[in-house]
């Protein structure tokens, strides 16, 4: 998020509220993170999917987590009633979007905005900033094989404990978590094609300093 920020000088189009709402979000998106996605929350009918009606479970509890805090870890103490209310809103919203469910309805709607983009208009922004975050919680693959493969390995691990989790219980098996049938290339051939290179081109279409070869956010 930092280095999208930095290239695209996000600093001279967007307030410094808007920047730490970007920030915090990415630092704390997957805060107590189970290792089991929401569809498992789901199907295993566990506490978090009934506390949040099934409803973006594990997103809705990263963002509860943030502002359970005591005082002395509270970054927001100092803010204003009315900035904490922005920021708080501005954060839920970021981390609410990177459940991969809402993929095509925040990527379509940028599309559809992206043209006649205004950073003056809210509406406009608010899904910049969704973009924002889903591009940098996938941006595993944009990486250099060096740094993108031992992640890729701790991600399939994460996945092939649930689905063998999922068939100890009795569970949907989810398809592409499934040791039985994934490989790490197919996994990541498809991932690559249908939901991280749709994403970046359409960022690449509002900033195109995004494409210039040499320029890397890592």
């Amino acid at each position: 998020m930092f280095g999208l920020i930095w290239l695209t000088d996000l600093r001279s189009t967007m307030d410094t509220i808007d920047l730490l709402i970007m920030l915090t979000s990415a630092i704390c998106h997957d805060l107590d993170h189970t290792g089991y996605n929401n569809a498992y929350q789901i199907n295993a009918r566990t506490e978090l999917a009934l506390r949040y009606n099934d409803i973006s479970p594990l997103e809705n509890h990263h963002c509860a987590v943030i502002f359970f805090q005591q005082d002395e870890c509270n970054i927001f103490r100092n803010v204003s009633m009315d900035q904490f209310k922005r920021i708080r809103e501005g954060i839920i919203r970021c981390i609410l979007a990177t459940d991969m469910t809402r993929h095509n309805e925040i990527l379509n709607k940028f599309k559809s905005i992206q043209p006649c983009f205004d950073f003056s208009n809210k509406d406009h922004t608010d899904v910049l900033m969704m973009i924002l975050i889903k591009v940098s919680d996938i941006s595993n693959e944009a990486r250099p094989m060096e740094v993108a493969e031992p992640w890729l390995d701790c991600l399939l691990q994460e996945f092939f404990n649930q689905s063998d989790m999922e068939k100890l219980e009795g569970l949907p098996v989810t398809p592409f978590m499934d040791r039985d049938k994934v490989t790490k290339p197919s996994s990541q051939t498809g991932f690559i094609r249908f939901v991280l290179l749709p994403l970046f081109m359409e960022l690449k279409n509002l900033f195109p300093c995004l494409e210039v070869p040499g320029t890397h956010v890592y």
